[in-house]
């Protein structure tokens, strides 16, 4: 994606700024009859917020020292299921030089950066999506620019620029806008603010067409969804601005023939106790960006997971680069401080072998946990690591006994066909059975989940403690395309997003899979708002009759990477064929 000036005639030959995203586009003993509500389960057993060290914006100059943060303007669009948010931000130099800085900026997992500007000589300089090749083309660079990634940040996902220059004594004015998906009830819209430095100015606007229900920082319980700005003078907020789920669970918008409609696809699960767990926890340098966050996660998991185990069932913990070694073993109440600072004191060096680490928790003479938890960013550097061995390892471990593997994935960077790989756990080429001749009893090998660490532990845990149900086909009859045309995992409770090129002001959705037989009815309301139009175009495939933004599923070859590059320049969506970058 490429930052192009607007007033080409003032370019110099100084670069402003560079942004690369690289998408990825998150009780034992008795059973639940319907989907659990886990906004509910998170307000029953207190504030669930997600585990944050570093301030969710900030601006960092070449030497590490932190530019203040003076306004912070956030305006917002809610049109459930999707959401669009700006952020208009203000940064001082107090400095008497010119500087060249990091923005880091925390985003929501999936979300999709559609506009990026920065404030020079009184007019707004505007992002351009063009494919990479292109940029460097015209920038007529002897080599590719050395570009930020979209790199994950310990919560979520966080978009990352280099800025420069940065004047002296003076304020520097950004703006990011993004949109993303309101999945339902387990994920409330957020905009992280927690842990800012105090502010001279924040402003809220926010709109919506049903009325607000305002959680998070107590600052923010009197704003309201009528698109007017509510100011706030020195101030340091305490915690993020959220808005809880409200209305129906199931609806839908459409503008034109383009329609994107929420469902709730398995209406009951089953509960999947954990009888003993493994987890493989990552602890190699590309773990280093927000290690004492990510050691947080892992104590915070292991303690929701005890709390949820009838038992003090036998815990191993093995940390592991391109070596492994086991961290703790033991019970699982018995994992505290003094585990958690070993590891840490371990510090994130050395290179990722994930494969090794599975085949080390499984080491010969030794029965492996019933249960496996990996931890990782999913930036295998060591070892083999196609979806092939991992495969081929997972069916080893299914052999051994282990019956169940999770991961969760730190940041944006895994290969998403290679992590559900891993959570197949079933017979290869035997269809993905949660329940055994779908009755009562738990198949002795099952699949898992893929969790991103937006997830918060006390949800994270909860989900490891239900069935998933894998492989679902979605179909819209009548429909010119669907997509997603497969849900890979799913359980009880989990809202979905489905777009679909259609006509009607009523859409049926039909879901087949070898545990779901459904038909989901979700009435439409016309949205003239261009949020629609955005969110569409990031799933629909190059060739659709409206503006498209992503390759069909399946092997990226040069054409495809070609027409992704194509359609995403088209729809100014960023993709990780097209950089962005000011000139």
């Amino acid at each position: 994606m490429a930052l192009r000036s607007n007033r080409l005639a003032g370019w110099s030959s100084a670069p402003i700024a560079v942004a690369v995203l690289a998408l990825a586009c998150g009780g034992p003993g008795a059973r639940s009859e319907s989907g659990p509500d886990l906004a509910n389960l998170a307000a029953k057993t207190g504030v669930d917020e997600p585990i944050r060290r570093e301030p969710p914006i900030s601006l960092t100059a070449a030497d590490g020292a932190e530019l203040p943060l003076r306004v912070l303007r956030v305006r917002a669009v809610l049109d459930q299921p999707l959401a669009f948010t700006e952020l208009e931000l203000a940064f001082d130099n107090p400095e008497g030089r010119t500087l060249a800085g990091r923005l880091a900026l925390a985003i929501p997992p999936g979300a999709r950066v559609t506009r990026f500007a920065a404030l020079r000589d009184g007019a707004w300089q505007e992002a351009e999506v063009v494919p990479r090749r292109t940029a460097i083309q015209q920038l007529a660079l002897d080599h590719a620019p050395q570009e930020p990634q979209l790199v994950g940040a310990p919560e979520g996902e966080r978009f990352v620029a280099r800025v420069e220059p940065i004047a002296a004594r003076q304020q520097t004015r950004l703006i990011v806008a993004y949109t993303q998906e309101m999945r339902g009830r387990s994920e409330p819209y957020r905009v992280p603010v927690a842990g800012l430095a105090p502010l001279r100015e924040l402003a809220v606007a926010l709109r919506s067409r049903s009325p607000l229900v305002m959680g998070g920082d107590p600052l923010f319980a009197g704003v309201r969804g009528d698109g007017e700005f509510y100011r706030f003078a020195d101030v340091r907020p305490t915690g993020d601005i959220v808005v809880q789920p409200h209305g129906p669970r199931e609806l839908g918008l459409r503008h034109d023939n383009m329609v994107v409609a929420r469902i709730s696809p398995i209406p009951h699960d089953h509960p999947d106790p954990v009888e003993s767990l493994a987890i493989l926890f990552d602890t190699s340098a590309s773990q280093g960006l927000g290690w004492d966050t990510h050691v947080d996660r892992l104590g915070q998991v292991i303690q929701e997971l005890g709390a949820r185990v009838l038992e003090d069932i036998p815990l191993r913990v093995v940390a592991f680069d391109q070596g492994a070694e086991v961290a703790y073993e033991g019970p699982i109440r018995g994992f505290g401080e003094a585990e958690l600072a070993a590891i840490r004191s371990r510090r994130a060096l050395g290179a990722s072998n994930l494969l090794g680490a599975l085949r080390f928790a499984a080491r010969g003479g030794e029965r492996p946990a019933r249960r496996m938890l990996v931890m990782t960013d999913g930036l295998v550097t060591a070892g083999a690591h196609t979806e092939a061995a991992l495969v081929s390892e997972a069916e080893r471990l299914r052999k051994l006994g282990v019956a169940r593997l999770d991961v969760m994935v730190e940041g944006g960077a895994a290969d998403p066909a290679l992590m559900r790989g891993l959570t197949t756990l079933t017979q290869l080429g035997a269809r993905p059975e949660t329940m055994k001749a779908m009755g009562h009893e738990l198949a002795s090998a099952r699949p898992g989940l893929v969790l991103r660490s937006g997830v918060t532990p006390r949800v994270a845990a909860h989900r490891m403690t239900r069935t998933v149900v894998r492989d679902v086909e979605v179909r819209v009859p009548g429909s010119g395309w669907v997509y997603p045309q497969k849900l890979e995992s799913v359980q009880a409770g989990d809202d979905v997003l489905v777009y679909a090129e259609y006509a009607e002001d009523e859409l049926e959705v039909e879901l087949v899979g070898h545990e779901v037989a459904a038909r989901h009815g979700v009435a439409l309301t016309r949205s003239p708002s261009p949020l629609l139009q955005d969110a569409w175009a990031g799933p629909a495939p190059p060739g659709s009759s409206t503006r498209p933004a992503r390759a069909p599923a399946g092997p990226t070859t040069p054409a495809t990477s070609s027409a992704s590059a194509r359609s995403s320049s088209r729809c100014r969506i960023a993709s990780s064929t097209t950089p962005r970058r000011w000139w």
